[in-house]
């Protein structure tokens, strides 16, 4: 599954942009590729490291709630580039989010770029409500 959020218009996605935040979503990790969501996440964020002109920064494995997330901060070409990794470690689901502008304007959109990186993938509330309705004695 996939999202684009972007500044420029991109009929659709046909287009290129220069600032925005592209989110993908990986469903059946372990059936479509044989590696669990997080060797999957580990061999596109060593790839993405590769392919870097600088690492600006990088952030350790830490805790999203539904998900464990990592990330990398990088140049390439005229661009600044944040790159949120996530997989699940309970299920078979990953996620990558990439937001990017001109190197220029990176500071103008960082505030943005920090929260967009906050999103809910899954409303884990709504699968409690069900879990206990359930779980209640039928009257």
């Amino acid at each position: 599954f996939g999202w684009m959020i972007t500044k420029e218009d991109t009929d659709g996605g046909k287009n290129r942009y220069e600032t925005g935040l592209r989110i993908q979503i990986f469903a059946g990790v372990e059936e479509l590729t044989g590696k669990t969501p997080k060797e999957l996440i580990f061999d596109l964020y060593e790839k993405q490291k590769q392919k870097a002109d600088k690492i600006v920064r990088y952030c350790e494995e830490q805790d999203a709630g539904f998900f464990k997330r990592i990330c990398l901060e990088t140049i390439e070409g005229p661009y600044r580039i944040l790159y949120s990794y996530f997989w699940g470690e309970t299920t078979d689901l990953a996620a990558l989010t990439i937001a990017g502008t001109l190197k220029e304007e990176w500071d103008t959109h960082r505030d943005t770029f920090d929260q967009m990186k906050e999103f809910e993938f899954i409303d884990m509330s709504r699968f409690e409500d069900e879990q206990e309705s359930t779980d209640k004695p039928k009257k």
